[in-house]
C-alpha cells in the first residue's frame, strides 16, 4: 500500500502523468496511453457515442493489434471499447483496476491519495516503475512500500514494441508511432 500525497499537484493527474510517462517511455506509442498534456482519448465522450457491451484494454496485445491496424478503439462486430493501459488502471472508463482511496482534500484538489495492489504483475510493474518517476518529482512525496517487481510490465512492453514493429513493417500500423500525425479516425 502506497500513500502519494502533494501540496502543489492534484494527485490524481499527478500519477496519471507518471503512468501515461512510463508507458509512452518502454512502450513507445501513444495509444497504449492517453497523451500526458491533453485529455484521454479513451474518454466517456467517445464511449457513450457506441453504447459498449463491455471493455477491453490494451493490456490484450491481439485487442491492441486490432486497435493499431484499424485506427479506432470501439470494436464494432464485437460491441467492445478498447482503453488504453492507464484508463484501464484509473478510469474514466473501463475496469479502473487499481484501487484509489481519495485520503485529503484542498478544494476540488486531492492532496493524499492511497493506492493498493491490483493483483496482477504487469499492472503492479507498471506502478512501481510510476512510483520511481513520482519519487523523482520534488512536488509529490510517497509513503509505504509496493510489492513485486517491474518484471512482467517490462516483459508486456517488449511483445508490444514487437507487435508495433510487425504492423508498420506489413504497412497496417494506421496510429503512428509519432506524436502529432493521428489519423482521422483516431481523432474521432
Amino acid at each position: 500500500m502506497i500513500v502519494i500525497r502533494s501540496r502543489q499537484e492534484d494527485c490524481r493527474k499527478l500519477l496519471r502523468r507518471a503512468l501515461c510517462e512510463v508507458v509512452l517511455r518502454e512502450v513507445g506509442h501513444p495509444a497504449f496511453a492517453c497523451p500526458t498534456g491533453g485529455p484521454p482519448y479513451c474518454h466517456p465522450r467517445d464511449v457513450g457515442k457506441y453504447r459498449p457491451r463491455g471493455y477491453l484494454s490494451m493490456w490484450d496485445l491481439e485487442a491492441a493489434g486490432r486497435v493499431l491496424e484499424s485506427g479506432r478503439r470501439y470494436l464494432r462486430e464485437e460491441g467492445l471499447y478498447v482503453t488504453c493501459l492507464v484508463c484501464d488502471l484509473l478510469g474514466p472508463v473501463g475496469r479502473c483496476a487499481l484501487p484509489v482511496e481519495p485520503l485529503e482534500r484542498s478544494g476540488r484538489r486531492v492532496s493524499g491519495l492511497r493506492i493498493a495492489p491490483t493483483g496482477d504483475d504487469r499492472r503492479d510493474g507498471l506502478v512501481r516503475l510510476a512510483l520511481r518517476w513520482l519519487a523523482a518529482n520534488p512536488s509529490a512525496s510517497i509513503e509505504g512500500s509496493w510489492p513485486g517487481k517491474a518484471d512482467a510490465f517490462l516483459e508486456y512492453a517488449k511483445e508490444a514494441r514487437k507487435l508495433i514493429d510487425y504492423l508498420d513493417r506489413l504497412g497496417h500500423l494506421s496510429i503512428p508511432a509519432r506524436p502529432g500525425r493521428y489519423s482521422r479516425a483516431w481523432s474521432r
